[in-house]
Formats: structure tokens, C-alpha cells, sequence
């Protein structure tokens, strides 16, 4: 679980670091999307590298990030922020509306934070 800051169309949220931790290896994004569904997430640095992946929702329209998908330490404290957006395609001009805490949002913001006792990082509203 992460910090999460004030609504707009950007969700951001602050997540642990992913490190040694078997339970800090996948991120979890519970966006309530379309259950059962094939989209694409892009993950964008704060120099405009993109990691692109086609990932599957579960039944509930969650999907995971695996951190092992990613170039080892990409996430971390002095990494800046991360912006995932989620598309049906990679050809959509607009990204998929996720939704947290009744809100919907196109784009998640990502920073990454060393946090003492966090056990599994979740984007979500609580």
C-alpha cells in the first residue's frame, strides 16, 4: 500500500521501493477496468523511455507490473516520477479510464520511496 495525494486527472501515489523482498516483486494496479480483458500499459521515466507490455486483467480488472519486466533498480527513490497509462491498443490516441475511489483517471503517477514495515506495494484507492 501506498501514500496517495490529492484528485485530478493524474493518480499519484508513492510506493515502496522494490527491493530483496519476494513481496515487493510485482505491482499491483487495481484500476477497474474491463475484467478478463488484454490491454497494454506504458510506463514512461522521467527522460521518456517507455517500457511497453501487453498484460491481462484478472476478474476484478486488476493487472500486475512485474518488476522483473522492468531494468533492474529502474524504481527508486531518486528515480523521479513514473506515469503508467493503460490502452486498449497501442494504436488508441486515449488512454483507458482507470478508476480509484469513485474517480477516474487516465494517467497514474509513480514515485518510489524507502518505507520501513510496507510488505506489498498496490495501486489502489485505500
Amino acid at each position: 500500500m501506498g501514500v496517495v495525494t490529492p484528485c485530478d486527472t493524474i493518480f499519484r501515489i508513492t510506493l515502496p521501493t522494490p527491493g530483496s523482498n519476494a513481496e515487493l516483486a510485482d505491482i499491483a494496479v487495481k484500476a477497474q477496468l474491463a475484467a478478463s480483458t488484454a490491454y497494454w500499459y506504458i510506463v514512461t521515466d522521467k527522460f521518456g523511455n517507455q517500457y511497453v507490455k501487453e498484460v491481462n486483467t484478472d476478474g476484478n480488472g486488476a493487472f500486475t507490473l512485474a518488476v522483473a519486466d522492468f531494468p533492474a533498480g529502474l524504481f527508486n527513490p531518486y528515480a523521479g516520477s513514473f506515469q503508467l497509462q493503460v490502452k486498449q491498443t497501442l494504436q488508441d490516441a486515449v488512454p483507458q479510464q482507470l478508476k480509484f475511489c469513485n474517480v477516474t483517471y487516465d494517467t497514474i503517477q509513480m514515485d518510489f520511496a524507502d518505507m520501513a514495515g510496507v510488505s506489498s506495494s498496490v495501486i489502489d484507492c485505500k
